[in-house]
């Protein structure tokens, strides 16, 4: 009997459709109701993918193209993470406004040319959020572009916090999300501090679905 290989059949393991992975972690209201889900790539171990470039390019075609969008958002908004340093507004125009909010962790004071992309995303009808606000002249001057504004409770103290939230609620009418909340009593000081919604352990952690 012959050991050669036919190159004409197909490998079976190349032929079967590859498992995929998106991880998601609910942001919730006062009375426990989900209003969108931060959604985050994860490689094929479930690790979380060393480009955040790469990594929010993948979460969005996945989100789009390889899973059940109703199953994975039943719904509710898709926050996909961005620096002012790793973006392109252009692949995100290809997908709904109605349902991306393109979250932005800003690690530098953003130039002229960011900012008027901001301004050119929020009139095509997308939402923004800012994450990990400081209380710094160039977060603040950010604030007019943003719709939901992220407070990080494990980088500071509940009265940084309290400070933040004053500075956020001066600028406007931003929805304020207290991130990395890990506790029913932190959860309640930061509604009694005035943040709008929450997101972190004690409410739901990092759920990791599986798509082909």
């Amino acid at each position: 009997m012959s050991n050669t290989i036919d190159p004409q059949m197909p490998d079976a393991a190349a032929a079967a459709p590859q498992e995929e992975f998106i991880a998601r972690q609910a942001i919730l209201g006062r009375q426990g109701e989900i209003i969108g889900y931060e959604l985050f790539a994860r490689e094929e171990l479930g690790g979380p993918m060393d480009d955040p470039f790469l990594a929010s390019a993948r979460v969005l075609i996945k989100a789009f193209s390889q899973f059940s969008v109703e199953q994975l958002l039943g719904g509710k908004l898709a926050f996909v993470n961005f620096t002012n340093s790793l973006f392109d507004e252009k692949s995100l125009e290809l997908f709904p406004a109605q349902r991306i909010i393109p979250e932005f962790t800003i690690t530098e004071a953003p130039s002229a040319e960011f900012l008027a992309t901001l301004g050119a995303l929020r009139r095509q009808g997308y939402r923004l959020a800012l994450d990990r606000f400081q209380d710094t002249p160039w977060h603040a001057e950010l604030l007019s572009f943003m719709d939901f504004v992220k407070v990080d409770l494990y980088s500071a103290e509940l009265s940084q916090v309290q400070a933040q939230i004053r500075t956020i609620r001066r600028s406007g009418d931003q929805a304020i999300v207290a991130t990395r909340v890990e506790t029913q009593g932190i959860a309640r000081h930061c509604y009694e501090a005035g943040v709008d919604f929450t997101q972190g352990y004690y409410f739901m952690r990092p759920e990791i679905i599986a798509g082909k």
